[in-house]
């Protein structure tokens, strides 16, 4: 196994650690201030920028929802580089939660700028209708090929979101 020799030094001469001490205490604040813990891992950090530009609550648990609004709604968010939107795993459970949920929320977002560029609102039951469709396709595709499905994943298009009405809101 080849050893990273900068991840070592870090480790071991202290090099970075002021600076990475520093970066844990302003993520711990930012934690603090927004309510949601975990903001480093997966997807937390953009749903944290995505939900300071809605109002939402980001919720900390990686369980059914990503956000609630005052009004107690649950929200989904998805966030891309480009105007496509991945969807993994995508099962009868996964997509039965799409039912309590009032919108779909889209980003596009710039990662070198830490910005959304784009954001779309979604009705989940259109998505959920899409994501149906696009997954017979692939089926249909892989079945004539030959092969065997192994992930339930597939992507929203920005001509997806045109059919399933997605309204630009940013």
């Amino acid at each position: 196994m080849k050893i990273n020799k900068n991840i070592c030094a870090i480790q071991t001469n202290g090099t970075y650690t002021k600076f990475l001490k520093e970066i844990f205490e302003i993520v711990h604040e930012i934690e603090k201030t927004v309510e949601t813990k975990g903001i480093l891992t997966s997807n937390k950090f953009w749903e944290i920028l995505i939900g300071a530009k809605l109002g939402h609550q980001v919720l900390s648990k990686q369980t059914e929802y990503d956000a609630i609004d005052q009004n107690n709604n649950y929200y989904e968010y998805k966030a891309s580089k480009t105007p496509s939107f991945n969807f993994e795993d995508i099962s009868e459970n996964v997509l039965n939660k799409f039912a309590n949920i009032n919108k779909v929320i889209l980003a596009v977002v710039n990662k070198e700028k830490l910005e959304i560029a784009v954001m779309y609102e979604a009705e989940p039951l259109r998505v959920v209708e899409r994501l149906k469709e696009k997954l017979e396709e692939k089926r249909e595709r892989f079945t004539a090929m030959g092969k065997e499905i192994r992930r339930l994943q597939v992507s929203l298009s920005k001509g997806d979101l045109e059919r399933i009405g997605a309204v630009r809101i940013i």
